[in-house]
């Protein structure tokens, strides 16, 4: 019987050690991951960027549905709680260089591309998807969308 308590004994004071160990390597991967992660944000932002540009969006929640047929802005109309609206745009390069475009949103709005290339003197169609939330008030709602263009790289 003593070995036996002598051995508890040695496996419990062992037991912070362990524990200890176990927080350094979460520890460790937290880091790894969260510096991967930010390395990823840098080498975005330090592509050579062209231009931004900020295109406004709206839309409204209502009972039935209603379209918006003009060109100024991304107008996605009329929808009730829980639909999904597109809005369909054509972008044009009227330059002789190719870029790369990103575009950054709210999280209920999505495209078929996130990022993409658009070549010289070429349209690029681009559809966006804006979900509306099932407990969105009845009432008019607007909102920027961010281009991102970039210099091409032949990566």
């Amino acid at each position: 019987m003593v070995a036996s308590k002598k051995k508890k004994r040695v496996t419990n004071s062992r037991l912070p050690v362990y524990l200890i160990i176990v927080m350094l390597v979460i520890l460790v991967g937290a880091i790894i991951v969260a510096s991967s992660w930010a390395m990823s944000i840098v080498n975005k932002n330090t592509r050579d960027m062209v231009d931004i540009q900020l295109v406004p969006y709206d839309f409204i929640v209502a009972r039935g549905f209603g379209f918006n047929l003009d060109t100024d802005s991304l107008h996605f109309g009329e929808g009730t709680p829980g639909t999904t609206l597109t809005k369909r745009i054509n972008l044009t390069s009227i330059s002789d260089v190719d870029v790369e475009l990103s575009w950054e949103g709210p999280g209920n709005l999505s495209a078929n591309m996130i990022d993409f290339s658009i070549f010289a003197n070429t349209t690029q169609p681009l559809e966006f998807y804006l979900t509306i939330p099932d407990n969105l008030s009845l009432g008019n709602y607007s909102g920027m969308v961010y281009l991102y263009f970039y210099e091409h790289s032949e990566d």
